[in-house]
């Protein structure tokens, strides 16, 4: 019977920086237990090794006192990159989170021996079923909860729903369930959505990671983006970029409704419908669904929401409900025809 929580990349990360910060050089064996724990061996068996490599040297820089230097050019090269080059943006993230680790090296290791992790578990999903109106035992034969030192976020994988080990650590109690009820309710959502639907082409999976990230942001971040993001366990310029997007949502929401509907007339290729999808829809969709969910909500459809919770179209339908009661831009009838019954309509 596989683990309901799992630490051994935790304890593989503690390892490897424990050598690193008392000086010495950390053995092959222990870079091999570190590539083989549950987490970090996703990424070692991955062909494409960018990932892991940015693992590894990331902790060497911060965790080795002699590479001080090196550590400094980096942070300068993230700065003055501004998020330009995507690669050094996502070292940067990681590093940051590792110097935030290294901090507080000797709370964080207590926390990983004192905790209730198993406890955690079972309060999330809890939270889960209070947010949908279910029982816990409705709940059932959810992912397993895997911990990683990595950058400050927390998924829904194939395998299980993993979460970096320092940001669960820097959060409230109230914090931690509700980030993990956000991510077990994308877990528990899958067993009923239309997968005919969303697979069926990237503008359709787009459409359908909009709901689904949207409602998911009301469970852990119902305090709104610019409170939520701009506390400490947020490096800055991830903080400015979501509360940004947030604020200009309606903007994105016209966008993408003028997109479709320029495909569906055939004015645009379906590559540069894609590349506009992508360009639109940043984050995964989540400033733009927060955004719908929330005016979906302030209308008083809170109780439809969470019941069609799955559906995409009734998503898109409670949006114009809501935006149609407050003046806000509303999807056209050509949009919600084409991408819903793939028919267009002047």
């Amino acid at each position: 019977m596989a683990q309901s929580v799992d630490l051994s990349s935790v304890d593989a990360f503690f390892d490897v920086s424990t050598s690193l910060k008392s000086g010495n050089a950390v053995s092959t064996d222990q870079w091999q237990q570190f590539d083989s724990s549950t987490c970090y061996k996703t990424y070692a068996d991955m062909d494409n090794q960018f990932i892991i490599r940015t693992f590894k040297e990331s902790i060497s820089l911060v965790f080795d006192d002699r590479r001080t230097s090196e550590l400094d050019s980096l942070l300068s090269a993230v700065q003055s990159a501004g998020g330009s080059d995507r690669a050094l943006f996502m070292k940067g993230l990681i590093v940051d989170n590792y110097l935030k680790v290294k901090a507080h090296y000797d709370d964080i290791r207590a926390f990983r021996n004192s905790y209730d992790f198993e406890a955690l578990r079972t309060k999330s999903i809890h939270k889960l079923a209070s947010f949908l109106g279910h029982s816990d035992d409705l709940l059932t034969n959810l992912k397993s909860l895997h911990f990683f030192v990595a950058d400050a976020d927390a998924a829904d994988r194939d395998h299980a729903i993993v979460a970096d080990f320092n940001l669960i650590f820097q959060m409230s109690d109230q914090e931690r369930v509700e980030l993990l009820a956000h991510e077990y309710f994308h877990n528990y959502r899958y067993r009923f959505e239309d997968h005919s639907f969303n697979h069926r082409c990237d503008m359709n999976y787009l459409i359908d990671m909009i709901q689904n990230e949207g409602i998911a942001d009301l469970i852990d971040k119902s305090v709104g983006y610019r409170s939520h993001f701009t506390k400490a366990i947020f490096e800055p310029g991830m903080a400015e970029a979501m509360i940004a997007l947030y604020d200009s949502a309606e903007n994105d929401v016209e966008r993408l409704n003028d997109l479709i509907v320029s495909y569906s007339r055939n004015q645009i290729s379906e590559d540069t419908m894609v590349d506009g999808l992508i360009d639109i829809v940043r984050f995964n969709g989540h400033p733009m669904g927060f955004f719908m969910a929330n005016q979906i909500v302030r209308a008083g459809y809170e109780k439809e929401l969470v019941e069609t919770f799955y559906k995409p179209e009734e998503f898109y339908k409670l949006y114009n409900l809501a935006a149609e009661k407050y003046g806000l831009f509303r999807f056209s009838d050509v949009f919600m025809n084409f991408v819903f019954h793939n028919s267009s309509s002047e």
